[in-house]
């Protein structure tokens, strides 16, 4: 996980040195999930809000005008929190999108930025309830996944941006441990995991 982190800081880093233009997009985000083990769902928050933060980078080509298509770092945040008739449940999640983007001007300053790549990421939630000692189930999440992620972004003229993301993640690791009535049990599974997300967001540019 070390390595990955350094690795996505330093792309990060070097895209930002080695632009000559660069779109950085900050927001507000809303995810929901779709798990395809139905036991998760029990333990799982499907809709969340959270945050991103992104640059989008672009060279210049050999005739000196700006390239269409440049590099993408995306971070995204996502948190949740649910109460229902004494049951509670709580997740966060964090992941990152690399992708190469491509840039479509229009008219009166405006772009699309399209972009698809790799995308990577962890979840923790839990979930319990309120009772006395022996009544109480507790439980525990703990997911990492990795996949594909695509995302679409509308930056207007006035630099408000909107968009949508989609991420499908065939690697998904998740492990639940459940304590019910002093007794534990831990589980654990391999499965594809689905995450569709749309924002808000403002646009800085250089």
């Amino acid at each position: 996980m070390r390595r990955l982190f350094f690795i996505i800081t330093l792309l990060f880093c070097s895209s930002l040195l080695f632009a000559e233009r660069s779109y950085i997009l900050g927001g507000f985000s809303l995810a929901f999930d779709v798990q395809e083990e139905d036991e998760l769902y029990e333990y799982s928050m499907p809709l969340t809000l959270g945050g991103f933060l992104e640059i989008n980078n672009f060279g210049e080509n050999c005739y000196g005008d700006d390239n269409h298509v440049g590099f993408q770092a995306g971070f995204f945040f996502n948190c949740g929190m649910n109460e229902d008739e004494g049951e509670y449940t709580s997740t966060l999640s964090f992941a990152t999108l690399l992708a190469p983007v491509l840039r479509v001007s229009l008219r009166d300053e405006k772009l699309l930025l399209f972009s698809a790549g790799g995308a990577a990421g962890i979840d923790f939630g839990g979930c319990w309830t309120e009772g006395e000692e022996n009544e109480r189930k507790d439980a525990s999440v703990f997911q990492a996944f990795a996949g594909l992620g695509a995302q679409a972004a509308m930056v207007l003229s006035n630099d408000f941006s909107f968009g949508a993301n989609f991420f499908y993640n065939p690697l998904c690791y998740t492990r639940i441990n459940v304590k019910d009535e002093g007794k534990e049990n831990d589980v654990r599974s391999f499965g594809n995991m689905f995450r569709i997300g749309v924002f808000i967001a403002f646009c800085l540019r250089d």
